[in-house]
């Protein structure tokens, strides 16, 4: 803030890695009314983890290219920005109005993403997709394995090679935290233990799922547990988020 006036930043948007995307930016005094004319400009990046709770260092400026903007009618501008590495940031801003000069604090730097990949996960058997118990016999079908499937793409749709991807899974009791378990992962061919898994050529790498610690869900009806991992690619194209699915306890006729 300076002399009155107020910048709004927050969550800055994702963008595509060494591709140019907008951020919106909004300058005004302390009625939250925009202001025309306020010159709008990058001064650093500072990277962050995924979860945004570490920071790393500020990305050099060899690392980002940024485009400054001048607010219109409304006070809005919209500076331009090209990553050229791929990760997690917040973008501390300057800006220039009626002579006066402030730049964004911590609270005040907007955060934003960059990526160069996508990635799915999904069952590739959905006859297993869930656990059978009887109400009556509480007859069910315990620490059957799962074949899972996860697809890495570029942005552009092109399969994505060599993306290590790992898995873990979320078991959700029926009160308290969600508890963290591991799986073992091997070849859905040859049933070969990997340490992680890595897409071929197209993309694409199919494996088997078994609980390394625990079990699957049984005993319970209605228990569940959330699949979860995460792709890895090399050449610090980033880090993605994957969801194959859920493994639930369901009720079958005696």
């Amino acid at each position: 803030m300076m002399n009155g006036w107020s910048t709004q930043w927050g969550y800055a948007g994702r963008f595509q890695r060494n591709t140019v995307g907008a951020i919106p930016l909004f300058f005004g005094d302390s009625g939250s009314r925009g202001k025309s004319g306020a010159v709008i400009d990058i001064d650093s990046i500072a990277s962050m983890s995924f979860d945004r709770i570490g920071f790393g260092d500020t990305m050099a400026r060899s690392s980002f290219v940024s485009q400054q903007a001048t607010t219109d009618v409304n006070g809005m501008a919209m500076v331009r920005i090209n990553f050229t590495q791929a990760g997690a940031f917040k973008i501390f801003w300057n800006a220039t109005y009626a002579g006066q000069t402030d730049a964004a604090d911590f609270q005040g730097a907007p955060v934003a993403e960059s990526l160069s990949f996508q990635a799915y996960g999904q069952w590739a058997d959905t006859q297993n997709n869930a656990f059978t118990q009887s109400l009556n016999t509480n007859r069910e079908s315990a620490n059957k394995n799962f074949t899972a499937r996860a697809y890495t793409q570029y942005f552009n749709g092109t399969g994505l090679a060599g993306v290590n991807v790992s898995a873990n899974y979320l078991q959700f009791t029926d009160f308290g935290p969600p508890t963290l378990k591991q799986f073992t992962l091997t070849n859905a061919t040859t049933g070969a233990v990997l340490t992680n898994a890595t897409t071929d050529t197209n993309g694409l790498i199919t494996f088997n799922l078994t609980p390394t610690t625990g079990s699957w869900p049984t005993g319970t009806f209605g228990k569940c547990v959330n699949v979860q991992g995460t792709a890895n690619a090399s050449g610090n194209y980033g880090t993605v988020q994957l969801f194959f699915g859920s493994v639930c306890t369901v009720p079958v006729n005696s």
